[in-house]
């Protein structure tokens, strides 16, 4: 009988995770973390201006939609990157207790673009400006 009940508290327990886990994984929060971790690996601002898709069976992942990688400050022109989608794979148990952390980050059809500088040569990634 304790084993039970033990197993219909754990059943419960989970059921309540996940009926509670799209409250705790706002789509706005999450799109605005991801973006901001984002922006912090390539070392320039990222805009997401498409509405986010959140699944969490069978693992909680988002899809930020119309995504914006900026150009390096003064560079000026097109952005650095649009991507049409990216998507994100996130650890459950980050998410569980208020964190987002990336697992898995996928570009769909990412455009990116290189650009010349006059002093500072050719821009070949984000946060590395050239020489000078």
């Amino acid at each position: 009988m304790r084993r039970v009940t033990v197993i219909a508290l754990v059943v419960a327990g989970l059921g309540a995770a996940l009926v509670a886990a799209p409250l705790i994984v706002s789509s706005r929060l999450s799109d605005a973390r991801i973006a901001e971790r984002f922006g912090a690996w390539t070392g320039e601002s990222v805009t997401v201006s498409g509405e986010p898709v959140v699944r969490l069976l069978p693992a909680p992942a988002v899809e930020l939609k119309r995504v914006v990688v900026s150009n390096p400050a003064g560079a000026g022109g097109e952005p650095y990157a649009t991507i049409p989608a990216v998507k994100v794979s996130l650890d459950l148990l980050a998410l569980l207790a208020g964190d987002v952390a990336i697992r898995e980050l996928e570009l769909v059809e990412p455009t990116i673009r290189l650009s010349a500088f006059a002093r500072r040569g050719v821009d070949a990634a984000p946060g590395q400006h050239g020489p000078g």
